[in-house]
């Protein structure tokens, strides 16, 4: 079995295959792709109504990025159990293997890190989706103030 650089040294990783891509090799391309996020969204805010501030077509732009990254990032270590083993440069394997040097739990298929990421990735991902959808149909400061429960009777 090859040792890991995971803590603790005891951690049993069968299989275990070490990264191969540095990790300038794996931000590099996740920046990029962060980048298209935003520059597809920030188009997609001034397309449905042109009139949203700054401020919101940014906060559109934070929640597809954000939403995008729960969804492929933590959705691929929520399906891919075994990302440890992985002897290719693929970039999610490569990033789990690097961030895990830093949280050997995730290495380990901890169940309460699993269940996280999962809910994370498959409700919290498509909610942000569902917010950025609403955000850029209404905007942020076009909220029916009568809906919001601290002004009933107010």
């Amino acid at each position: 079995m090859a040792s890991h650089p995971y803590s603790p040294l005891s951690l049993q990783l069968p299989g275990y295959a070490p990264q191969i891509l540095t990790a300038r090799h794996i931000l590099g391309p996740f920046f990029v792709a962060v980048a298209i996020i935003i520059v597809i969204s920030w188009l997609l805010s001034g397309w449905p109504q042109p009139k949203l501030s700054l401020g919101e077509r940014l906060v559109i732009c934070w929640w597809a990025t954000t939403g995008s990254i729960h969804m492929a990032v933590e959705g691929a270590f929520a399906a891919w159990p075994s990302f440890y083993q992985n002897t290719s440069p693929n970039i999610f394997s490569e990033l789990w293997k690097e961030y895990s040097k830093a949280d050997s739990r995730y290495a380990a298929r901890d169940s309460c890190v699993v269940s996280i990421e999962s809910v994370t990735a498959f409700v919290e991902g498509p909610l942000c989706f569902l917010i950025f959808s609403a955000t850029g149909q209404t905007g942020i400061t076009t909220v029916n103030k009568s809906s919001w429960p601290s002004r009933a009777g107010g």
